[in-house]
């Protein structure tokens, strides 16, 4: 018989001639010292390796045979044996992968089949054109249709080549294979926003209910009665006659502004984060009567540096919040947040901050009035307490109005895009443009003290222009609660080149819609869609008001229906 060597545990060769049954029992022994000496994981795969290894072993079978039953019967206790726990371990190995598949598995797909950017890449999906670099095809293979979407390097980049490419409907991959459809069509768009049968999507619905509380007018469906009250009576707030009522704030923060660029002892100044803490300085005086210097300076910092962070949102942050959002109940997520999570605590921390400052405004607002103290110029909560601020819906009860705060203060403070907003982006224009800078400049200081902004057809022009080129969200998503069919202004093709002239779609289907994209289309808005372009505005424009949508200027920028920008 030859003689074999057998490694074992790596600490030396055993090595079996004439006297297997010793050579079986010192096996025996290398295993016993072995569970003494390793923790049980470890353990129990080295000891099944030397199963393996004696169950090829020909010689002397019965003693082999012995050995083999004494190291199983070693084994067995801390990992083999079939008790309750390690019957529901076992079972969680089996079943949790299975039911991972079933839950993130792209579903059956009954939406017509629309042409789209292929997709590499099954976590986030992809789009893979022919000429691209081999470090740009990986990087797409890991982020996907919706990094492309949503973090492109040059603003609209990808989705208005998909517009050109595509036509106003088209489909990509979202995160786990999930189907999109991104529509640009003005009557889709119109229809998904005004239909009870649609709401936002659980990423940014879960998002906004996080950062603003579940008692927040985010925090209820846009059909329920609950929002359709809140809405009702924050409107209020924000009716024209009543901004007008702000237009002396607004004017001091302008003058701000101007005095802390001028101030600037270099010639260079970060204008987004100026822009940043002017406009909460000025919501917040519209709403509480209060400086920015008189907030909580944490309350402050940590609405920077949320909506910083939403400005920087990486790949990794769109799959955590995809996973966040779709597969986590909202209850049970707002529950561990309270947990202080790493990573959301400044989200928990500013909703907090946010309801002690409703809180403590509020309540000093009542006792003025108890007091019967001049309250002076009269704010947007004094108008909400009072109920003048009412549009025929029951007035916000004190508690309801202290869970707004945070929302008010949020969707007021910035309108965020990657690395700007929307004010930022109207100062790089003018500064590309110096003739339009004196035009404006000429305008403006011609406007007599007391004289509507509305007289100024070129300041009016430009806002409209900035709006309509740089929407302060470019894409926004829906999903059907219910089975519905969309209406299209004009049919599209499907790949197979069949007319497709509505889109059936059923419970559960994610629509993204490309506002960015419905207002860079030629038929709508003429042939100089990429360029700024104030003029369209004005008599004999380009601007075609056949469809008329949106709450201003026939614009998607504060979206429409019961999800309409406030104010």
């Amino acid at each position: 018989m030859t003689s074999q060597d057998i490694e074992v545990f790596g600490r030396g060769t055993l090595r079996h001639g004439n006297l297997p049954t010793r050579g079986l029992s010192v096996l025996e022994a290398v295993i016993r010292l072995g569970k003494r000496r390793k923790g049980a994981i470890s353990e129990h795969w080295q000891g099944l390796q030397l199963l393996d290894i004696l169950s090829r072993l020909r010689w002397c079978r019965p003693a082999r045979d012995r050995a083999l039953e004494n190291i199983r019967a070693d084994l067995e206790p801390p990992l083999l044996q079939s008790g309750p726990m390690h019957l529901l371990l076992q079972t969680a190995i089996v079943v949790l992968p299975i039911a991972f598949y079933y839950v993130l598995r792209p579903k059956r797909n009954y939406v017509p089949d629309f042409p789209g950017p292929v997709s590499p890449s099954w976590l986030y999906g992809g789009f893979c054109p022919s000429k691209r670099s081999v470090r740009e095809v990986v990087n797409i293979a890991y982020a996907g249709n919706l990094a492309e979407l949503l973090l492109a390097p040059v603003y609209g980049q990808y989705e208005f080549t998909w517009l050109k490419r595509f036509g106003s409907v088209y489909q990509i991959r979202g995160c786990f294979g999930r189907t999109h459809i991104v529509i640009a069509d003005p009557v889709s768009m119109n229809y998904v926003f005004s239909s009870p049968k649609w709401d936002q999507a659980p990423t940014l619905s879960t998002l906004m209910c996080m950062a603003t509380g579940l008692q927040s007018v985010e925090g209820f469906r846009a059909a329920g009665p609950e929002h359709r009250h809140l809405r009702g009576a924050l409107n209020g707030a924000f009716t024209a006659s009543v901004v007008q009522t702000y237009e002396p704030i607004f004017e001091r923060v302008a003058a701000g502004i101007s005095e802390r660029i001028d101030s600037s002892p270099t010639n260079t100044v970060d204008i987004a984060d100026i822009l940043s803490a002017e406009t909460l300085s000025a919501i917040s005086m519209a709403l509480l009567s209060r400086p920015v210097e008189e907030l909580d300076p944490g309350f402050v910092q940590l609405n920077i540096n949320l909506l910083r962070a939403a400005a920087r949102s990486s790949k990794k942050d769109l799959l955590s919040t995809d996973l966040l959002a779709n597969y986590i109940p909202r209850r049970l997520l707002y529950r561990l947040l309270n947990f202080r999570i790493a990573g959301w605590h400044a989200v928990t921390r500013g909703r907090d901050l946010g309801l002690a400052l409703g809180r403590a405004v509020v309540e000093d607002k009542l006792r003025v009035r108890a007091s019967g103290e001049d309250q002076g110029i009269e704010d947007g909560y004094d108008l909400l307490l009072s109920g003048k601020a009412g549009t025929g819906t029951k007035n916000l009860g004190t508690e309801e109005l202290i869970a707004q705060t945070s929302v008010l203060l949020l969707a007021g403070q910035d309108t965020t895009m990657p690395k700007a907003n929307t004010l930022a982006f109207c100062l790089i224009e003018l500064a590309r443009n110096p003739a339009l800078q004196d035009q404006l400049r000429t305008e403006i200081q011609a406007h007599a003290p007391g004289q509507s902004y509305n007289q100024l057809p070129l300041l009016n022009a430009v806002i409209k222009e900035v709006l309509w080129m740089f929407p302060t969200e470019p894409v926004t998503d829906r999903l059907a609660y219910e089975g519905d069919i969309i209406p299209l202004s004009e049919p599209v093709l499907d790949r197979q080149g069949q007319k497709i002239e509505c889109i059936p779609v059923r419970k559960g289907q994610v629509v993204t819609m490309a506002i960015a994209s419905y207002q860079r289309m030629i038929s709508q808005w003429g042939s100089d869609v990429m360029e700024f372009n104030p003029m369209r505005w004005l008599d004999g424009g380009s601007v075609q008001t056949s469809n008329i949508i949106g709450p201003y200027a026939n614009l998607m920028t504060f979206v429409s229906g019961a999800r309409t920008c406030i104010g």
